[in-house]
Formats: structure tokens, C-alpha cells, sequence
């Protein structure tokens, strides 16, 4: 069995659990199996209970794909939570020969969330008749052992009964691809700010650093106004080669305009390819793009890349940043 701890954020009916799985090679094989999923209140040790409050059973994973082969599975399950209270989703294989038909959640090591932080989703295994971590060293693929990590993450997104969204979408960073701040080479976050109006002071972001890089400068901008604040929010000596938060306080308060569109960027025109600062953007699957809605993503809000003048779109993909 696979298990899936997260703290509900919120009072409430779910309609839907969607996450991310994979049927690809190597992630699956002969019909890919079929799953029941069993929404368990807390136990002991912070393991699943056996206290069943909603099942969803034979869940087919090309149906709950919508034939895609990796992607957003998602599955109709009703269940009443209560806010800040812990739940775990079980799943198991229930097909005939599972150890030769089944397919596999898809899940990101990470040591960004303590293992005991039910606001980021974590997985669990249960084996041997006890539950315990999932961590990087029972990953298939990672034969050499190292890396150990027992902070598994699983994107979750939860549907409620009111049409509204939860959940994190994110769940992998691009790494080689990821962003770079040097000479004509740019990047932020396009911002639809769809919430009620507030006032900001301060903004910031995760970066890391090659070399001995310039300045490294935000813009935040009205989009079709230009700059409502911009300046230094790092140097060389502030940032370190393992990416960390840097804050630059804004000259002046800024109003954010709920229905007003905004671009947060980043750039450091001093620096150059062996010398510049570098973020690994998260990312999320974009079909659907429902999937995206929990967070900054989808067809609102997006991550935004510039080598010149234009700016390019990246629908699926965020900016990690930070406002206050």
C-alpha cells in the first residue's frame, strides 16, 4: 500500500482527489492495475488509522488519465474534512497479479518540508505489516543508494463541492532549464491578482549563484504602466551556491489591485554566463489546466522568461517568489 498524509486546509466537502501518476516505462507495466483508495483519519505515529471515512474502488488508471500515459489521475470521492485535522489517502493495487500489473503515483524527494508537515503532502509506505517513510533510498531508480531523503512530497490537488480548489500542483523543478539572471537573460512571474486588494512592503526570492555575479535586480511592474518599484534586492555576498531567500523592502508601499495584472521580475545585467544567479523553477502538469488552479499557475498566473524585449509564456511553470 501507498499512503498520502496531508493536512486539510479548510472545513468542507471534496468531490475529487486529483494527483500526479505515471504509466510510462518503466513506472508501469501489463494493464496497469487497478486501485481502491481509502481516505483514513490520523493514527498513531502519524500513520493511517484504519478508520475509513470515504472510499473510491477499481479505479482504472487509463480512465482516471483520460488515456494520457503520464499526467493528472483523478477519481470522485465525497468526504466531509475538517480544517487543520490530518487525513491519509491509502491506495492499493487490487488487480489480479498486481506485481505484474500496476503503474506508479509520482512522487518529488525533497528535503524542502520537515517529514512531520502535513501542509505539503507526504507518502508513506506500508510493508512488512507496519507503515514507514517512502524515501529516496527505496526509489527504484536511484542505484546508488545515496541521496537520502525521507521527505517524499506527492502533488495533491483537492476539488470541493463548492467548485473550489486546493491543493499543489508542483511536482518536479527544471533544473538544466531552470532560470538564469545574466546580461540580457531575464525572468518573473506574470501575476492576473484575482484576490481582494492589499498592500505590499517587501518582495522576494529563492536564488543561488555561479561564480561572483553583479547585482541582482526586481522589478515589479503594473503591466502597461511600467516600474511601481524596483531596486537591489541581492549581491554576490548575500547568496550563496545552494539556492536561499533574499528581500528587498519596497521604497514605498504598493497597492495590488485586485483585477490588475502585475509582472515581478528579475534580472542582473552585470553578470554574465559563468557568473549569475540561478533559480530552479517548479513545475506541475498542465493537462488539465484545472490542475494548475491551486496555485499561481495555469491560465492566470504564470512563470515568464525574456532574452531581449518580449516576454514568453510558461503556463505550467512558477516563479518561486514572495510578497508581503
Amino acid at each position: 500500500k501507498f499512503g498520502i498524509g496531508f493536512k486539510a486546509p479548510k472545513s468542507g466537502t471534496i468531490s475529487q482527489i486529483t494527483m500526479q501518476w505515471k504509466r510510462s516505462s518503466g513506472y508501469g507495466n501489463g494493464n496497469y492495475g487497478t486501485y481502491n483508495f481509502e481516505l483514513h483519519t490520523n493514527g498513531s505515529n502519524n500513520y493511517a488509522s484504519g478508520n475509513v471515512v470515504a472510499r473510491a474502488t477499481n479505479v482504472n488508471p487509463i480512465t482516471a488519465m483520460d488515456g494520457y500515459v503520464d499526467g493528472a489521475f483523478h477519481f470522485p470521492i465525497s468526504a466531509t474534512l475538517t480544517a487543520g485535522q490530518v487525513y491519509h489517502l491509502v491506495i492499493t493495487n487490487v488487480a489480479s497479479n498486481p506485481s505484474t500489473n500496476w503503474s506508479s503515483p509520482n512522487t518529488l524527494m525533497t528535503r524542502v518540508k520537515a517529514w512531520g508537515d502535513f501542509s505539503d503532502p507526504r507518502g508513506a509506505v506500508y510493508e512488512n505489516g507496519s507503515w514507514k517513510p517512502w524515501t529516496s533510498r527505496d526509489n527504484l531508480f536511484n542505484t546508488s543508494g545515496g541521496n537520502y531523503v525521507n521527505g517524499s512530497h506527492v502533488p495533491v490537488m483537492l476539488t470541493w463541492s463548492d467548485g473550489s480548489i486546493s491543493g499543489d500542483p508542483y511536482y518536479s523543478s527544471a533544473i538544466s532549464g531552470g532560470a538564469k539572471f545574466y546580461g540580457s537573460y531575464k525572468a518573473g512571474q506574470y501575476i492576473v491578482w484575482d484576490r481582494a486588494t492589499t498592500t505590499i512592503s517587501k518582495v522576494g526570492i529563492s536564488v543561488g549563484k555561479r561564480g561572483t555575479p553583479g547585482a541582482l535586480i526586481y522589478h515589479l511592474e503594473k503591466v502597461g504602466s511600467g516600474d511601481v518599484a524596483s531596486g537591489t534586492i541581492a549581491t554576490a555576498g548575500q547568496v550563496g551556491s545552494t539556492p536561499t531567500w533574499v528581500y528587498a523592502s519596497l521604497p514605498s508601499p504598493v497597492t495590488l489591485t485586485q483585477g490588475a495584472t502585475y509582472r515581478l521580475w528579475f534580472e542582473s545585467p552585470s553578470s554574465n554566463s559563468s557568473s549569475h544567479y540561478y533559480q530552479y523553477i517548479p513545475y506541475g502538469e498542465n493537462r488539465p489546466a484545472i490542475w494548475l488552479e491551486g496555485s499561481w499557475g495555469g491560465t492566470k498566473s504564470h512563470y515568464t522568461t525574456s532574452s531581449g524585449s518580449s516576454w514568453s509564456t510558461n503556463r505550467n511553470m512558477d516563479l518561486t517568489f514572495d510578497l508581503q
